[in-house]
Formats: structure tokens, C-alpha cells, sequence
């Protein structure tokens, strides 16, 4: 079975590295919702983009967590 978007999203160069597809699809579904004044239903998706970023950046911070400053190395 295979799987295809119905909704495509562009991730540019100049984004940051914790906009993923999914985020960028997110965030302009809640834009929508803000502009049309349904800011209850923009707030639970904003809540779900914040848990995702949160994840998203909390696994790249471990990895960089244990690769050390490069100090450590250094013995002279």
C-alpha cells in the first residue's frame, strides 16, 4: 500500500531545521483557522506544533549533548 500527501508543503533552505513537513502543514492549517476566527480550534493544533518542535528539538540536543565542546579532547 502506498501513501500519498494530499497536501504538499515547500521546506525552504532558509527554515529552520525543526520545521518539518508535518509542522509547515500544520502551522498553515492554523493560520487558516486564525484568519477565519476559529482560534479555539488554532490553539489545540498550536499546542500540537509546539509538543512536536519541543520532541523534535529536545532529540537533536541529546545527540549534541553527548559530543562534548571538543575541550575535553584538547590535553596539552
Amino acid at each position: 500500500m502506498v501513501c500519498i500527501p494530499k497536501k504538499s508543503v515547500v521546506v525552504g533552505p532558509r527554515d529552520p531545521d525543526f520545521v518539518t513537513p508535518l509542522v509547515k502543514a500544520l502551522l498553515n492549517k492554523r493560520n487558516r483557522l486564525c484568519r477565519r476566527g476559529k482560534i479555539e480550534a488554532a490553539n489545540k493544533i498550536a499546542c500540537k506544533i509546539n509538543d512536536i518542535i519541543v520532541s523534535v528539538r529536545s532529540k537533536r540536543l541529546t545527540s549534541a549533548a553527548h559530543m562534548g565542546t571538543g575541550q575535553e579532547q584538547i590535553q596539552c
